[in-house]
């Protein structure tokens, strides 16, 4: 091998151990500064997850305290929270609700449970189980609720909020009314008024000749009323004449209620359709729900109240 060839092969050599050296280095380098980065990264979010925690439990303070501004420092201006069976839930709302809740007749003890804080960017999901008590100072009574929550949080510049959620108390061994039967004067006038009134759908209607009976079952959201035509059947107001503005004068079953999400709606509705009011519109102080009762055509009373926030 000649002179010339041996110092091409030399320098070819070299020129590879010293590409291949400085890949290797490049590689290092790329990857200490990926694990810096990571670590870096874990770092952040162990910050906002701390964070978002923190404020989560200020805000329980906060409830605890009756302090609605300092509730409403967390929440996002445009934050909405779906409830069960209610319109969605903004930011004025809020502030209405919690006043309502936190008034000075009661005490407000609650404690969340965090089960999970997951964050991603400038967005974190978290799941949460609420336990409150509420106590009347002047009764004793108290009322106790759980509900789970699922939230999401939105980075803003002054810290973490809470902007979108959904809500949903807790009753597994909840005992759900499902069907009332009312007797009734006119079965026909009858099921046009519920239908008419309050939107029930007849679901079926039957008739038994024999025993001089007619029926009819509508349905609404899950909820069935059974309308029953007896002939000879009179009202109370005519057998017990001292009963007759009054149910809770007759023993037995007193009046109709109905948990409606959408109460002003409700109001307005019944008002428009010109039934007979036997209570106003008027508020709990206790519990801040808002509620009503009106007239059937046959006179029985029917309750609607809102849910309570």
């Amino acid at each position: 091998m000649s002179f010339s060839a041996r110092f091409h092969r030399i320098v070819t050599v070299r020129s590879f151990v010293s590409s291949a050296t400085t890949l290797l280095l490049m590689a290092v380098t790329t990857s200490v500064g990926m694990a810096q980065d990571d670590a870096g990264a874990r770092s952040r979010q162990a910050a906002d997850v701390a964070a978002i925690r923190a404020a989560i439990q200020q805000t329980a303070a906060a409830i605890n305290a009756h302090d609605v501004d300092g509730v409403m420092a967390h929440y996002a201006r445009d934050v909405q929270v779906s409830y069960p069976g209610i319109k969605d839930t903004g930011y004025d709302d809020f502030y209405a609700s919690y006043r309502q809740m936190m008034g000075p007749a009661v005490t407000t003890r609650t404690t969340p449970t965090i089960e999970e804080v997951a964050v991603s960017g400038d967005l974190a999901m978290v799941r949460i189980t609420w336990d409150t008590t509420i106590t009347a100072k002047d009764t004793g009574r108290v009322t106790t609720r759980k509900a789970r929550d699922l939230q999401v949080w939105r980075r803003e510049k002054d810290g973490w909020k809470f902007a979108r959620g959904m809500w949903h108390h807790v009753n597994p061994d909840a005992l759900r009314p499902s069907l009332t039967a009312i007797s009734v004067a006119n079965l026909d006038e009858s099921v046009r008024w519920y239908a008419d009134t309050l939107g029930f759908t007849v679901v079926t209607q039957r008739a038994f000749a024999g025993q001089r009976l007619r029926l009819a079952i509508l349905e609404r959201d899950g909820f069935r009323v059974e309308l029953v035509e007896l002939e000879g059947s009179q009202p109370a107001a005519k057998l017990l004449p001292a009963g007759a503005g009054n149910p809770a004068m007759i023993q037995g079953f007193g009046k109709l209620a109905f948990t409606v999400g959408d109460f002003d709606a409700w109001l307005a509705r019944v008002r428009r359709a010109g039934v007979r009011f036997q209570l106003e519109p008027q508020t709990n102080a206790e519990d801040g729900t808002r509620s009503f009762i009106i007239l059937d055509n046959n006179g029985n009373w029917l309750q609607f109240r809102s849910v309570r926030p």
